[in-house]
């Protein structure tokens, strides 16, 4: 507690050092009231509680124009010296009236995450310049960014900050971005990265710069979208991407045992874009199998192949995610779930401790479990199959009867 005096004598004043004042308003840093309350109460807390309170800011369509005004309004704001992260979510009219550019300076030189949602930007320069005015960045996430007009000049070029850590990228143009990163002179490199859909014209300038950062990405979220004619064809997409021909295949002793059971199984090799993911340690497959979409993407096609080429002896965590409305329809789909239980199931996995399956919809989570356990025998009787409900307000885990021994996760 803190004690008050009428100032006759400065010598009994005492009160708590500003460290465990900070302490004690931490714990009060995802509630917005109190700590509204806490900064009323002395010039102390009031600068402790802003650190929470301002911690994260978010520009959306409905603040965004007051946002904008208390920032860069007189007297000068102090705001954005406690904003570490950076929201602009569906905000266009900040880019359409280039306030952002006038925004940015406030920002920059604390900000370390920054999220843009839902724009459509004039051109590739407008995300760029916003990206590169912070030279602190830690994490980057894009989500529904587009934008028109060319790749900027090389006159114009700016960099991301090399101290980038997690990079997200949801439906953007794949192809101008990855090949701006690739000119980068200093190559941000992230230890988590979260991408997708990717469509099969993304395929080369994505798997090149996946090629670049793969020793040292932990955490993989990627997805795929749909390919030609409905689905991918996997011979003829090996032969345009890699000049691959299945008559000259190296011999398998070549190979390594999930190389050589890829092979046999897709007489394909396996993909060299991922031989560089030395580090991994999750993957997360979003959309494996959804359903509710008129095409189905080629990650029926892809993870296997990811499985298959990924040398890394740390993968801890394997997630698949569906979207089915009952489980009967799973094996309507053209997966081949011997060979994800084998390649699961070998040394190459040895460090394996689950196997997650993310289940959306209102299917009946016990009649998948039950089913792909079937499918995937070995696993489930080890121990590593986990089954995960999907739904906007919770999240709700279950797994087989205890006659398909699959661990139950709590």
């Amino acid at each position: 507690m803190i004690r008050y005096h009428d100032g006759s004598d400065s010598r009994n004043c005492q009160s708590l050092p500003q460290e465990l004042s900070d302490q004690i308003i931490e714990y009060l840093a995802h509630d917005l009231e109190p700590l509204k309350s806490c900064s009323l109460v002395c010039k102390s807390w009031f600068f402790s509680s802003r650190i929470h309170l301002f911690h994260r800011l978010t520009f959306n369509a409905e603040n965004a124009e007051a946002l904008a005004s208390l920032i860069d309004g007189p007297p000068k704001s102090t705001i954005p010296h406690y904003t570490r992260r950076l929201e602009l979510l569906g905000c266009q009219i900040l880019f359409k009236k280039n306030v952002v550019v006038s925004l940015l300076p406030y920002f920059s030189s604390n900000t370390t995450h920054i999220r843009l949602a839902d724009l459509a930007l004039d051109n590739f320069s407008s995300l760029v310049d916003t990206l590169c005015a912070f030279p602190c960045l830690q994490s980057v996430a894009l989500e529904r960014v587009l934008w028109d007009g060319p790749d900027p000049g090389l006159h114009d070029r700016q960099w991301l900050p090399s101290t980038i850590s997690c990079l997200r990228m949801k439906h953007i143009e794949f192809t101008q971005f990855a090949n701006w990163i690739l000119s980068h002179p200093t190559l941000p490199l992230p230890t988590r990265l979260e991408m997708g859909p990717l469509e099969e014209r993304h395929i080369p300038s994505v798997g090149q710069y996946l090629s670049l950062v793969g020793p040292v990405v932990k955490h993989l979220d990627i997805s795929f979208d749909h390919g030609w004619n409905e689905q991918i064809c996997a011979y003829d997409m090996a032969k345009r991407l890699y000049g691959w021909d299945t008559s000259q295949a190296k011999p398998e002793t070549a190979f390594t045992k999930v190389e050589t059971l890829y092979l046999q199984y897709y007489g394909l090799p396996p993909c060299d874009k991922f031989f560089s993911f030395t580090s991994l340690e999750t993957l997360r497959v979003e959309s494996f199998l959804d359903a509710s979409l008129p095409h189905q993407s080629t990650a029926t096609f892809w993870t296997p192949r990811l499985l298959a080429s990924i040398r890394s002896q740390q993968i801890r965590q394997v997630t698949l995610s569906l979207t089915v409305p009952r489980a009967g329809p799973l094996d309507q789909f053209n997966v081949k779930w011997d060979f994800i239980d084998k390649v699961l199931t070998t040394d190459a996995y040895a460090c394996l401790q689950r196997v997650e399956i993310e289940v959306a919809g209102r299917v009946d989570l016990d009649g998948v479990a039950s089913l792909l356990s079937h499918r995937l025998p070995m696993l489930a009787s080890q121990g590593l199959l986990t089954f995960t409900r999907l739904n906007n307000k919770f999240v709700d885990r279950k797994a087989p009867t205890d006659s398909y021994n699959t661990r139950y996760i709590r």
